[in-house]
């Protein structure tokens, strides 16, 4: 244990012991808790000043940290949106092809790839478009159709997206189509997979020093009767196990409806540069809650949800298009059209996922 810890967790237990005796005898005087109180603090700061110093005598090491801070929290593209992303693109992009292979190939054994040539024509139709608004040439784009009945499509890292027949039904044509299309696109350009795995490992990370430091840190913390409730420590990495796991969960869900909120607003963007009016992206998804309506009392699950609720999705698409349309939108206009197309999204900002990645 560091000095630091040790003076806090003396100090905490002396304090503990005060209050408990005076709580039972009544012969703790107020003078003597103000005097430990007042030498834990004197202690606290020599502390922290010695590692100030110690700190500043490692100046170069410091700042090679709040380089790399700065470098690898960066603002989203278009969206600005404060993050932590430092999974190497290559890595996820390979990550995601091969993820993607399996799942092809799976399909394909049983014939069920680009087995209907109207829908790979119009996925391709639509596809091109949006990919092309994207401005993302380095990446090998992929794209298939999928003949099974789940109202689904996907997409991974480095650009690999798929189209489940189920969808159609709800999309109707090539606008519907490019709600759906330009959301996996969007998922793939604000690279939202190398995103949840840099976020993986930091939770893994902050997980693992929480499971060594709970134990230690519950019985300075808690009254004597009930760490001695607990105090067989297999008890308490239990609580740990159980608090960490939840806490994962609410976190990763949480960053999954940011994720797909993200890729709604720069969807409608990459819509509007590719000619389809971002305005009329509501339809699709006002037919989607018809068909599957939010449950009856989304504030008892929408915390552990991994997508919004779409009736709220429908809320920030209404907000968010007036403004993309009028940036963004020039059909009548091919001039503007080819420039937006070709504009560097980084340059640009408009102040808004599951491991296989992005689902609609």
């Amino acid at each position: 244990m560091s000095p630091i810890r040790k003076r806090v967790a003396w100090a905490s237990g002396m304090l503990l012991a005060a209050a408990l005796l005076a709580g039972s005898a009544g012969i703790a005087k107020a003078q003597s808790l103000e005097s430990i109180q007042a030498q834990a603090d004197e202690d606290l700061a020599k502390s922290l000043q010695l590692s100030l110093e110690q700190a500043r005598a490692k100046g170069v090491e410091i700042q090679g940290i709040q380089d790399w801070w700065r470098q690898h929290t960066q603002g989203a593209p278009y969206t600005g949106r404060h993050r932590i992303l430092f999974f190497p693109a290559k890595q996820a992009n390979a990550l995601g092809k091969m993820i993607y292979d399996n799942m092809i190939k799976t399909y394909k054994d049983k014939g069920l790839i680009d087995n209907d040539p109207e829908a790979v024509a119009q996925i391709k139709r639509v596809c091109d478009k949006l990919i092309a608004s994207a401005n993302q040439p380095d990446l090998a784009w992929e794209y298939h159709y999928i003949d099974t009945g789940t109202v689904n499509a996907f997409a991974v890292a480095g650009g690999k997206i798929g189209v489940l027949k189920g969808i159609l039904k709800y999309t109707q044509d090539d606008l519907g189509l490019a709600v759906v299309l330009a959301h996996e696109v969007a998922h793939v350009h604000n690279r939202h997979l190398d995103e949840r795995l840099s976020q993986i490992i930091v939770i893994q990370a902050l997980s693992m020093a929480g499971s060594i430091a709970l134990p230690h840190v519950i019985p300075v913390l808690l009254p004597a009767w009930i760490a001695h409730m607990a105090n067989a420590l297999a008890t308490v990495n239990q609580i740990y196990q159980l608090i960490a796991y939840e806490g994962q969960r609410l976190g990763m869900a949480g960053f999954s409806r940011v994720a797909e909120y993200e890729a709604d607003h720069v969807g409608l963007i990459f819509m509007a540069k590719a000619g389809y009016d971002p305005m009329l992206a509501v339809d699709f998804w006002k037919r989607m809650l018809s068909a599957y309506p939010d449950p009856k009392h989304p504030e008892l699950v929408k915390w552990w949800r991994s997508h919004p609720l779409t009736s709220e999705r429908i809320a920030a698409i209404t907000k968010w298009a007036p403004e993309v349309r009028d940036q963004y939108y020039h059909p009548n206009d091919p001039g503007m059209a080819v420039a937006a197309a070709g504009q560097d999204s980084r340059s640009w900002s408009i102040a808004g996922f599951d491991l296989d990645g992005g689902e609609l």
